[in-house]
């Protein structure tokens, strides 16, 4: 290095050239060396180290790898100080950097959390891998529960299987009391004692082995044992079912975790069901029971289940029934959830972090030419490229340190809102959260940082003094920016589609009004009175229809094989979807009559006779006038009064299927009350009177009908709410990335518009000529998102038996919007810049 440097290099930079001219003349001079770093402003930290390393030379290995420590110490407090000067100096940037990066964090570790609980459900059983639920497969529908006797058989003929167990509910409304403790139960559920060899559901207090051996034996949950006794140790206690059976309390369970697919509060013996049913109960024809297995170890399922698939078949069952095997640890999304949303959130995550960290990298780029004096000198002085990078890097850990505690408390203040849009009580762990926060700061940390860092170690120093910026940067930001958008407005797409089909569903109704019906179960023995209790109900002021039903509404799967009829092949056996209903039912819940008579009371016996079928049943009868047709209940007769146009007795996202609907009255068990709107209150008190005088020793409980929620549109809206706060979320953190690139640009156009300004610019022409950039990006990312977005929610919407269209405007609309936002992200900076005076413009620098 000689000769006399450029006049045209800052002056500061002509002295700098010229000591290290000195320098390399007398390059084994260390004092001059330490004195230059001095006397242009270096820290203490590196005549420091200087000194060190020179004296390092002289010492043993020892001494010397201890100076190499010391050395590598003080550069870290130093690559630290710096990265706060830097951070200093750039507060706009840096506040923009660290926003983004915390609100993506914070948005990721929910999705983690959320993630973290749908995945772990049922994995806490020991044998999970080798346990499976055997579901029925026919023509007309699929079936989770199976005959009663197939498990027992599984177990007795298949050497495959090490254990079978059942898993049943009580009919009806269970009436349990315990002294002065009454209650009418829906969480108790009937097992064979393998059920608690197989899971491993925590038993404290009973032995395993023989804790359901009594057939009136119960097992009591924790919270259910202080219900009923309080503090008192209920083992050995007794319980009265119905006011007719005394169980014993044998056994205590922890409470089932909230992630058990199988939700219970009391477990009884199946034997229980087995000595209180007819054989119908046991007809290979009838699925009534949850069956499940646990196949030893080196069994192949897929080879297996096509052993056992025709069993129902050869046991004389359906013969259109087909056996399958649902892995436990699949249990949760195959009944209650959808693995495809978990997937959708992890996705979004990504995207999230993706736009966060691209806004740090576009930003750092940017600002090199900032910083580019800063690292030339450095480099001047020696600095290596590795020196460099990791201060780079240092200065990424550095804000993303910053951002992560931002995150967590970001979390843990939004903790509660998130978890009442997602509806489940989700435990906070501890250690996952620390766990996933330190690896979302570490990847977002090497993510966003090491493409600044190679950035500002490979500057040239010859173009760095001349302030020319690399084409290539500027291509890869325009690159970038569209990269973000592009991820924007797909999160926006997928949230629209979501709410059209959340909203289509909503509105497509159910078919029948659930609105101001009152729903009382009966039970214990107060249902062979519900016809005398309905008739006094309908006296009371503010009733104005009373009916009734033998599975509650509005979800019901309640499934009969026993139905045939004119025309049906003999050997065909299909299982009906089935309830029991009592007159007036088709007026009080508001139901379409195709064809017959919906009132029925005059003509119609109270035997047991008429039947009432949807449009999908006649289809299935395959009779143009199903009115009139006979349907055979095993040996009965029953005669069809009526069709009725198809409503949703199952969730609104699944098909409706084929449908009886018995006329029975004596045999309801829950009473439907439809009352006016005004004085509910007033209404409900009289009713609640009429039953104290009714069933003195029974409990009075009721809800409204329209407050029970379907869980698939209940999935629906919570995915809706969640995209829809994620999407504004990943929108406002890319605004946020484009207002920080628009004021960088308008700070280095400065002189660029002050001489526009003077050629007679208006104010409007720069705004346009500053904005015009940006909104070409969105465009172009909008034309690459249309149709990936297309495929991703034709995809989504192909799983909903019943489906929204999704428009073409939709797709233009969103598109507007984006650009709107975009333009009026950098609008503000651009009208800022240009209505500076062009004075103050072309002094600038």
């Amino acid at each position: 290095m000689s000769g006399e440097p450029s006049q045209n290099v800052p002056r500061f930079f002509r002295e700098l050239l010229r000591r290290m001219t000195a320098y390399h003349e007398r390059h084994s001079v260390i004092e001059d060396f330490e004195e230059t770093f001095e006397e242009i402003g270096r820290t203490e930290g590196w005549r420091k180290a200087g000194r060190w390393y020179r004296g390092s030379v002289m010492k043993s290995v020892p001494a010397c790898l201890l100076s190499v420590l010391k050395w590598r110490w003080i550069m870290s407090k130093n690559y630290l100080k710096t990265a706060f000067r830097t951070v200093r100096r750039n507060r706009l940037y840096t506040l923009i950097t660290v926003t983004g990066l915390a609100v993506g964090m914070a948005c990721a570790l929910f999705i983690l959390v959320f993630a973290h609980f749908e995945l772990g459900h049922d994995r806490f059983h020991g044998q999970l891998e080798n346990i499976y639920q055997v579901l029925i497969h026919t023509d007309v529908q699929n079936n989770s529960t199976s005959p009663t006797d197939l498990g027992p058989y599984l177990k007795v003929n298949y050497p495959e299987v090490v254990e079978a167990a059942r898993y049943h509910w009580l009919w009806g409304e269970t009436m349990l009391q315990a002294d002065e403790q009454v209650y009418y139960e829906e969480g108790i559920r009937l097992v064979d004692p393998s059920f608690l060899q197989m899971f491993d559901f925590t038993l404290l207090e009973g032995d395993r082995a023989t804790v359901l051996s009594d057939p009136k034996a119960i097992i009591l949950t924790e919270t259910a044992a202080r219900k009923y006794f309080g503090d008192a140790d209920p083992m050995g206690k007794t319980l009265l079912l119905n006011r007719e059976h005394t169980l014993t309390v044998t056994g205590i369970l922890e409470d089932v975790v909230e992630h058990s697919s199988m939700q219970f509060d009391m477990l009884m013996p199946m034997q229980f069901n087995l000595e209180n049913n007819r054989e119908w109960y046991r007809d290979w024809g009838n699925f009534f029971v949850y069956t499940f297995i646990q196949c030893r170890e080196d069994t192949d399922p897929d080879a297996f289940m096509n052993k056992i698939s025709g069993v129902i078949v050869d046991q004389g069952g359906q013969t259109n029934a087909v056996l399958a095997l649902l892995p436990m640890k699949d249990r949760y999304f195959f009944f209650y959830s959808d693995r495809s949303t978990v997937i959708i959130f992890l996705c979004v995550a990504v995207f999230i972090i993706l736009i966060a960290s691209f806004n740090f990298v576009n930003l750092s780029t940017s600002l090199s030419m900032r910083r580019s004096r800063e690292i030339t000198m450095r480099k001047i002085l020696g600095a290596k490229k590795n020196q460099i990078v990791l201060q780079s890097l240092g200065e990424s850990f550095t804000l993303t340190s910053v951002a992560a505690a931002t995150a967590v408390v970001l979390f843990v203040l939004f903790f509660p809102v998130f978890q009442s849009i997602i509806g489940e009580p989700i435990r906070i762990d501890g250690l996952f959260i620390v766990f996933s926060m330190l690896s979302i700061a570490l990847l977002t940390a090497l993510a966003a940082g090491l493409y600044p860092a190679f950035v500002l170690s490979g500057m040239k120093v010859s173009r760095s003094i001349k302030d020319k910026p690399g084409r290539t940067k500027g291509r890869l930001r325009q690159a970038v920016v569209i990269v973000q958008f592009v991820l924007s407005i797909l999160l926006l797409l997928g949230m629209a589609v979501v709410y059209r089909q959340a909203r289509y569903v909503r509105n497509r109704g159910i078919g029948y009004r659930k609105d101001h019906i009152v729903q009382i179960p009966m039970g214990g023995g107060s249902e062979a009175r519900y016809i005398r209790f309905a008739n006094e109900l309908r006296n009371l002021p503010g009733v104005i229809a009373v009916t009734g039903t033998r599975v509650d509404l509005p979800y019901f799967g309640w499934r009969i094989n026993a139905f045939r009829w004119e025309g049906k092949d003999a050997e065909e056996n299909i299982s009906i979807n089935y309830n029991v209903i009592d007159y007036d039912f088709i007026e009080t819940m508001g139901l379409r009559l195709l064809k017959g008579n919906a009132m029925a009371r005059e003509g119609t016996s109270d035997d047991g006779s008429a039947v009432y079928i949807n449009r999908q049943m006649a289809r299935l009868m395959d009779t143009e006038s199903a009115a009139g047709s006979v349907i055979m209940y095993g040996d009965e007769p029953m005669t069809v009064i009526g069709v009725i146009e198809d409503f949703h007795f199952r969730s609104i996202t699944a098909p409706i299927e084929p449908l009886i609907l018995h006329l029975f009255p004596r045999e309801v068990r829950n009473v439907l009350v439809r009352i006016a709107p005004e004085n509910r209150s007033v209404i409900i008190e009289d009713i609640r009177n009429l039953w104290k005088t009714s069933f003195p020793d029974y409990p009075f409980q009721y809800r409204f009908m329209d407050e029970a929620s379907d869980p698939s549109l209940a999935r629906l809206s919570r995915l809706n709410q969640l995209l829809t706060a994620f999407a504004v979320v990943a929108v406002v953190v890319s605004c946020l990335g484009l207002y920080g690139l628009a004021s960088l640009t308008a700070e280095r156009s400065t002189k660029e518009i002050g001489i526009r300004k003077v050629h007679g610019a208006s104010t409007v022409r720069i705004i346009g000529h500053l904005t015009l950039r940006y909104t070409l990006l969105v465009l172009v990312a909008n034309i690459i998102t249309w149709p990936l977005a297309y495929l991703l929610t034709r995809n989504f919407l192909n799983q909903f038996a019943y489906r929204t269209e999704v428009p073409v405007s939709m797709y233009v609309m969103i598109g507007i919007v984006s650009v709107a936002i975009a333009f009026f992200s950098v609008a503000y900076k651009s009208f800022q810049a240009a209505r500076a005076n062009p004075i103050e413009s072309l002094r600038y620098e």
